[in-house]
């Protein structure tokens, strides 16, 4: 399975996210996972990463324990337009920081990662009808 590593910027959090590409066929062929979908992918995602950062600045003002959602025990699952993702959240084991250039800047690491995996979706002649008809 290819992983990818990039980050998402949510406010003044940068959220690292790690993308697992399942691959397809028995050549362990990653390909079909264009620049396209990955945009795509972190356009359907993007709500989700908001919602948790949001969540996790309201705790930390409250000083009230996290309700967590999308852990590895209960994963997000989306379709995408020819893929599924399955994706959590998972606690980083250290710290890390973000440096800039600009010190009036400040852009932190979210304390949580975001696992991402993402699977091609097989096609079924029924399937590629009823898309057809959408378009």
């Amino acid at each position: 399975m290819e992983s990818k590593k990039f980050a998402i910027k949510c406010g003044n959090f940068a959220v690292l996210v790690d993308l697992h590409i399942q691959p397809q066929g028995s050549n362990k062929d990653t390909s079909w996972f264009s620049e396209q979908k990955k945009e795509e992918l972190c356009l359907l995602l993007k709500e989700t990463i908001d919602s948790r950062v949001k969540e996790y600045l309201e705790v930390r003002k409250q000083h009230r324990p996290s309700n967590t959602e999308f852990t590895r025990s209960s994963p997000l699952t989306l379709k995408g337009y020819g893929f599924q993702i399955t994706a959590y959240f998972l606690k980083r084991g250290l710290r890390l920081y973000c440096f800039r250039g600009s010190q009036s800047t400040e852009l932190r690491v979210f304390p949580d990662r975001f696992v991402v995996c993402v699977s091609q979706l097989s096609f079924s002649r029924d399937l590629l009808a009823s898309q057809n008809e959408e378009l």
